[in-house]
């Protein structure tokens, strides 16, 4: 199990900047990596007992992550900062 939430932290840290990089909302870019490789690791433990759990906890991980987050969609803000710029230019050590 341990493992399988591994996985699942792993995917979220590559699925926050794909959903802000692409503007694609959380839970489908969470739901788009895990879920592949859910499915990889149910193929590759195609006759090992324990990797069919690993990769059944897998899937479960990816359904109530991406359930949770499609939830709490509209309290997810991943929108960049906006910062603003000074109208010098940003002219460092000159003197006039």
């Amino acid at each position: 199990m341990g493992v399988s939430l591994t996985a699942a932290l792993v995917v979220f840290c590559v699925a926050v900047p794909l959903a802000t990089t692409y503007r694609i909302p959380l839970y489908v870019a969470f739901g788009g990596v895990m879920l592949p490789l859910s499915a990889l690791t149910f193929r590759m433990a195609a006759k090992d007992p324990t990797g069919r759990l690993m990769a059944v906890i897998m899937a479960l991980v990816c359904l109530l992550a991406s359930a949770a987050l499609y939830v709490g969609r509209d309290q997810i803000s991943l929108n960049p900062h906006r910062h603003t710029v000074s109208g010098d230019g940003g002219s460092v050590g000159s003197d006039g």
